[in-house]
């Protein structure tokens, strides 16, 4: 939890509510991650349809779909705000398109649609990676805002909110102290 410490004077000029980007960009951020997590089981079943090469018992099959199981899994704490999920969801992302774009060229000559299949979803990938990259929206409510407007306010924005506190400095000057908590 970060402090903002902010003088009596200085309350009066923060606006009620700022968010630092629009709230489109994190619901197109999350369509972009279901649209990529959609891709990737069709891509499963392409593979399934062509068959797998060699001995079918010694292809990991259980262990591609508890892989993509778990993304999904990633992918929907994401949706509920954490953080961590939300930078492991960008390293994975851009890791994916680095190392799997380079390989597309050579799937096309074998698979066209796997390879076109795999091309859409590394961009809903690269695409869910930059907009989750955008900064995290955050509303400072003014003093007037109850603590249950505060939380509406932010849980309209989707950001994070600032409680007030008021305390005196050792010099004896009235200050106003925000806690930031994330919503």
């Amino acid at each position: 939890m970060s402090t903002i410490r902010a003088f009596d004077e200085e309350l009066n000029e923060v606006p009620a509510a700022r968010p630092a980007f629009a709230p489109e960009q994190r619901s197109s951020a999350l369509a972009c991650l279901g649209a990529a997590y959609a891709l990737s089981w069709i891509e499963f079943a392409l593979m399934l349809a062509i068959g797998l090469p060699g001995d079918t018992s010694s292809h990991p099959v259980a262990a591609s779909i508890v892989s993509r199981m778990l993304v999904g899994v990633l992918y929907g704490y994401v949706a509920w705000r954490l953080q961590w999920t939300r930078w492991l969801t960008v390293a994975l992302g851009l890791l994916s398109v680095v190392l799997v774009a380079p390989t597309i060229a050579m799937q096309w000559q074998v698979f066209p649609a796997g390879a076109f299949v795999c091309g859409a979803a590394l961009v809903c990938k690269l695409a869910a990676s930059l907009y989750l990259l955008s900064p995290i929206p955050r509303v400072v409510p003014s003093a007037k805002h109850s603590n249950s407007d505060r939380r509406e306010l932010c849980m309209e924005h989707g950001a994070s909110i600032a409680y007030p506190r008021r305390f005196m400095t050792p010099g004896g000057t009235r200050c106003n102290e925000f806690e930031t908590t994330i919503v």
